[in-house]
């Protein structure tokens, strides 16, 4: 339950954070302004979906540990 508050949190501040991007010196178009706002939003309410039907298929826990797990497995990872 923290997770997603937390999550809910930075999903809304980074839409603060990007509206006030020009106020720090970084100049960004609208249209620039739009896809930071909308990429985060499209993608978070698109997992939704296939995350919604992975719940009762696996189990809560089951699926939290797996969701959590596919966090830490990044294919860019150099160390």
């Amino acid at each position: 339950m923290l997770a997603e508050h937390i999550g809910f949190a930075i999903w809304v501040v980074w839409t603060v954070v990007v509206l006030d991007l020009g106020d720090v010196g970084i100049d960004v178009s609208l249209s620039e302004q739009f896809i930071l706002i909308l990429a985060p939003n499209l993608l978070g309410s698109l997992l939704r979906i296939p995350y919604s039907f992975a719940m009762p298929r696996f189990g809560g826990r089951a699926w939290t540990t797996i969701s959590a797990g596919l966090c830490w497995c990044r294919p860019d990872s150099r160390t």
